[in-house]
């Protein structure tokens, strides 16, 4: 939050976490382009951007990835190894009992347990979708957590999904 922290020192690896939190504007200027200019001095130099998306449509961290070879994480099915991207529409739960959640193969419907997605995450890949221009960008959600069960995402997801900002 401050253009003189910013500003005070080059840098090589330069990591700016959480992107799309960071006011827009210093009065000093944008603060990623001011971060960005700390690297200008190094030839070698790395930078980063992490962050969970916010607006759709005014993400800085979804522009970014836009503009990057928009990488993806594939894991193989257990059952028929068919590799596919985790997502929300697969997991699959009983009303009142989140922790028999299970997430389903988008090719052979073969049911996931919190064992076996791990196991399938262990195999994954991570896969491009445009062409790399000189930017990898990396997308990956918390279905793909090793530290959160399906279950517990489960609850995370229900206590959220009806406040815009929690989801």
């Amino acid at each position: 939050n401050s253009a003189a922290s910013i500003s005070s020192r080059p840098v090589r690896v330069l990591l700016c976490d959480e992107v799309d939190r960071y006011g827009l504007t210093t009065t000093e200027g944008d603060a990623v382009a001011l971060a960005e200019r700390r690297c200008a001095t190094f030839h070698n130099k790395k930078m980063a951007y992490v962050s969970t998306p916010t607006v759709k449509g005014n993400s800085r961290i979804e522009a970014l990835y836009e503009q990057g070879d928009q990488r993806m994480f594939y894991v193989p099915c257990p059952a028929c190894g068919d590799y596919q991207t985790l997502e929300w529409k697969n997991a699959y739960w009983t009303k009142g009992n989140h922790q028999d959640a299970v997430y389903t193969c988008k090719e052979c419907g073969s049911a996931w347990s919190d064992s076996d997605r791990l196991a399938a995450i262990r195999k994954g890949i991570w896969k491009a979708s445009a062409d790399f221009s000189g930017t990898a960008g990396f997308w990956i959600n918390g279905l793909y957590s090793t530290f959160t069960s399906l279950g517990e995402a489960v609850d995370l997801f229900l206590s959220s999904k009806d406040l815009p900002e929690k989801l």
